[in-house]
């Protein structure tokens, strides 16, 4: 059975796409480039409420910072072309290293926490195993 001139130029390594499988593969990767562009901009937001949150003395200040810099967001939120919205998360970026607190709140259940491996199970190895007698 013949191939159909379309399947033909499909199968041959010298065909060009076709102009509708170039927008599918654009907007496939400008979807991928918004979701990782949304990704860094949420993790800048969270590191940068964590950092208020280590410069905060007072839970009213905390609250006040925290509502400044969601308005901060959502006034940029608005821009929609790429390279100015990278740049501003770059800028974010640099903020967040200068204003970096030199001994940040750490958990104290997390590494570095004052509880950090307070209660460290015993090795197996140590425990007797009931099943072998001694």
């Amino acid at each position: 059975q013949p191939l159909s001139p379309s399947a033909s130029q499909a199968l041959s390594p010298s065909a060009s796409p076709s102009p509708s499988a170039l927008n599918s593969l654009q907007l496939i990767m400008t979807t991928a480039a918004v979701a990782a562009h949304r990704a860094r901009v949420q993790t800048l937001y969270r590191n940068s409420l964590r950092l208020i949150y280590n410069w905060s003395m007072d839970r009213k200040i905390l609250s006040l910072e925290a509502a400044k810099l969601r308005a901060e967001f959502d006034l940029k939120a608005q821009e929609t072309n790429m390279a100015v919205a990278q740049t501003m998360v770059e800028e974010g970026e640099k903020r967040l290293q200068i204003y970096a607190h030199p001994d940040p709140y750490v958990p104290p259940y997390m590494p570095g926490g004052c509880t950090y491996q307070r209660n460290t199970p015993c090795p197996t190895e140590l425990l007797p195993n009931p099943y072998i007698p001694h």
